[in-house]
């Protein structure tokens, strides 16, 4: 498949606001093999490929089987209707933007920092072969969830595990909140997320309802009414902050 940088002279490609250096992309891409090579000589010529262009912001193409997803990577739930929609795409347009990997490891290959989704959509695709660029920087996960709420938001609970992840990790709610751009309360309710009692979990995972405020203010009224939170789950009505107070109301 040609991808879309072949069709001009001009590059145009998009890259991630949040990577420093983007100005850099603007620049040719090498051309994509022939289409009779076989996987084997494109993963060769790939590896080439970097060798070469070094780690200077230039977009290169690498095969995909070179190219395997971050394992602390936030985003943890990828909708095959999601990736089924952007596959399409791709088959039309190719990849847009590209990936941003980290240098290869001892193996040749590349850990994809930002782009995960993009790469399960170019192999369903059928690419053998997807834009990258390579950044020799630490890994940063904050950067990650960033890039994430930029593109599709993370769902409340992949944000949960990774706010958990980051406390296990030795980082303090303020510190958290400060790198996520969310106050201290918003980073507890997303935490309480984490310990629902069962049926308001399932709510959340039905995407039922995804308030992480009024999940947390429901757990606290399950602890003391649980009947009444349980009638509203029954109810099949829709869970608003109107219909949280007024189970606060009979409560009380």
């Amino acid at each position: 498949m040609r991808l879309p940088w072949n069709k001009s002279k001009e590059v145009q490609l998009d890259l991630l606001d949040a990577e420093p250096g983007a100005a850099a992309a603007h620049q040719p891409v090498s051309p994509a093999p022939r289409a009779d090579e076989t996987s084997q000589n494109a993963a060769a010529n790939s590896t080439a490929a970097a060798m070469s262009s070094g780690n200077d912001g230039r977009p290169l193409l690498l095969a995909v089987s070179l190219l395997y997803e971050d394992a602390h990577n936030p985003r943890t739930e990828f909708p095959e209707e999601s990736i089924d929609e952007l596959a399409e795409d791709i088959q039309q347009r190719g990849v847009l933007q590209p990936l941003v990997v980290h240098p290869a490891d001892s193996d040749g290959r590349h850990k994809v920092h930002f782009g995960a989704k993009r790469l399960r959509a170019a192999i369903r695709a059928g690419l053998h072969e997807a834009p990258v660029v390579i950044r020799d920087l630490p890994a940063d996960r904050y950067a990650q969830v960033a890039e994430n709420q930029k593109r599709h938001g993370l769902t409340p609970l992949e944000l949960a595990r990774f706010i958990l992840a980051q406390v296990d990790a030795g980082d303090s709610n303020a510190t958290i909140a400060r790198q996520l751009g969310m106050n201290l309360t918003a980073v507890a309710h997303h935490l309480s997320l984490l310990e629902l009692p069962p049926a308001l979990d399932d709510a959340l995972k039905s995407g039922r309802c995804t308030s992480s405020r009024t999940l947390h203010e429901l757990r606290s009224l399950h602890a003391h009414s649980p009947d009444r939170v349980q009638a509203l789950l029954d109810s099949g009505a829709e869970i608003t902050r109107a219909a949280v107070s007024a189970i606060r109301s009979a409560a009380d």
